[in-house]
């Protein structure tokens, strides 16, 4: 388990693609200089909060702001960002590799699926050496298990660890393997589609 770092009453997990936010860093420095200025926490407070806790409150708000904008942000453009296998006549395969400072791969990956009308996305993130891979497939797919399709796909790839259910997986392994990968993603999700 990742060592947490406590900043403004708030604990985050401390990873290598962790940036403090800027707001997080002023809620800290307001605190060490004791200034209590109200001005941000006014909606917070007018539920009978104390000061501390409108400032977590806020806090908190705006961290999951920013991931919220930045999820939307990487969705929205992975046309741009994508490898997209046609399956057959209707299904899809979405491949992504995403860049960001927040381990964001399964938000991302989930907003994709949201946003295809049939197929599978495949998204990846690097975090340091190691490579995170999410998967999803669309609603209408309901007759395809992922979790039977990853445990076929661990048996050619050298995993860290991996889990999921029928609808959603998730694996990691070293970033080195990451062509591999995709590879056995696209061959074993032709195989499934072709045999139904």
């Amino acid at each position: 388990m990742a060592p947490f770092v406590k900043v403004a009453s708030l604990t985050f997990p401390q990873m290598n693609c962790f940036h403090t936010p800027s707001y997080v860093l002023d809620i800290f420095f307001m605190r060490r200089r004791r200034i209590r200025s109200t001005r941000l926490f006014v909606p917070y407070l007018s539920g009978g909060l104390s000061i501390n806790q409108a400032m977590n409150q806020y806090a908190l708000k705006r961290y999951s702001d920013d991931i919220s904008q930045e999820v939307d942000r990487i969705s929205n453009g992975y046309l741009n960002n994508s490898t997209i296998f046609s399956l057959n006549t209707s299904s899809v395969l979405v491949l992504s590799h995403i860049h960001s400072p927040h381990r964001v791969v399964n938000l991302v990956a989930s907003s994709i699926r949201n946003r295809l009308s049939t197929g599978f996305v495949c998204v990846s993130q690097s975090i340091g050496e190691i490579l995170v891979v999410e998967m999803r497939r669309t609603r209408d797919l309901s007759s395809y298990d992922l979790k039977s399709l990853l445990d076929r796909i661990v048996l050619n790839v050298n995993v860290i660890n991996y889990g999921g259910h029928a609808a959603a997986v998730g694996l990691s392994l070293q970033l080195k393997h990451k062509e591999l990968l995709e590879n056995v993603i696209v061959e074993e999700i032709n195989r499934i589609v072709s045999t139904s």
